[in-house]
């Protein structure tokens, strides 16, 4: 008759039960790469994932936070962009009426200066995002 051992839970160092279990399929090359890895930590495979899963888990909610800052960057660089090209668009039409009529009409000094501010603030948009990519 058979002699039926009972298996014990794998506790971790920290002495929290591992009770969970899912299933992860992967290529040749890909499960290669995970066991070199491991090996080189010293890890079991299973170790080396689990390990792995819970440090990009804890990464996510940083990765996340800048993520969300350089969207709304993003949301007003797109909106500058849009500012520019309407403010572009109104300066060559009073350009263009001044040269048919040879003269210039009262709304270029406007139009000019709200070039120049949309066209500012689209700068200083492109930088944020670009320091933020860095960070």
């Amino acid at each position: 008759m058979p002699v039926l051992v009972a298996r014990r839970r794998k506790r971790r160092r920290d002495g929290e039960v591992r009770d969970h279990k899912i299933t992860v399929q992967y290529s040749k090359d890909e499960l290669g790469e995970i066991r070199r890895a491991a090996e080189e930590r010293g890890l079991r495979l299973s170790a080396f994932v689990a390990q792995a899963a819970l440090e990009a888990a804890q990464e996510a909610p940083r990765r996340s936070r800048k993520t969300c800052g350089c969207q709304q960057l993003v949301a007003v660089l797109l909106e500058q962009r849009r500012q520019v090209a309407g403010a572009a668009a109104n300066l060559n039409q009073l350009t263009r009426y001044a040269h048919i009529h040879q003269l210039v009409p009262d709304g270029v000094a406007p139009a000019m200066a709200r070039l120049v501010e949309c066209a500012a603030r689209l700068d200083e948009a492109a930088v944020r995002v670009i320091a933020s990519r860095d960070s």
